[in-house]
């Protein structure tokens, strides 16, 4: 789906970002991830809205979060050396653990 290849596209384009080697093209990809996400994000909404698939099914978001919660711990434990990074990591993982939490509500 179209939907599909916009999010795989923000994918690729992020990578490219957080590689560029020019401040332009820093800026432009970034410019350029955003719009692919925005734009899946809104074709997917409207086609919703008009009862049309879009060929994605549903899956468990707090198994996807409770995964990548486990790998930024391990990544703590490789990072001794860098506390400013360990820092960080502490605090998505804070950040996702009320995203499960919340989640779970419901």
């Amino acid at each position: 789906s179209c939907v599909l290849t916009l999010l795989n596209l923000r994918t690729f384009l992020h990578l490219q970002h957080l590689l560029a080697q020019k401040h332009s093209q820093h800026v432009v990809l970034n410019e350029a991830y955003d719009l692919a996400e925005d734009a899946a994000d809104r074709i997917a909404e409207q086609m919703m809205g008009a009862g049309i698939p879009f060929g994605l099914s549903q899956q468990d978001p707090i198994a996807a979060i409770e995964e990548v919660l486990a790998e930024l711990t391990a990544a703590k434990e490789t990072l001794d050396y860098y506390p400013e990074l360990v820092n960080t990591l502490d605090d998505l993982i804070g950040q996702f653990r009320q995203k499960v939490y919340l989640l779970k509500m419901e």
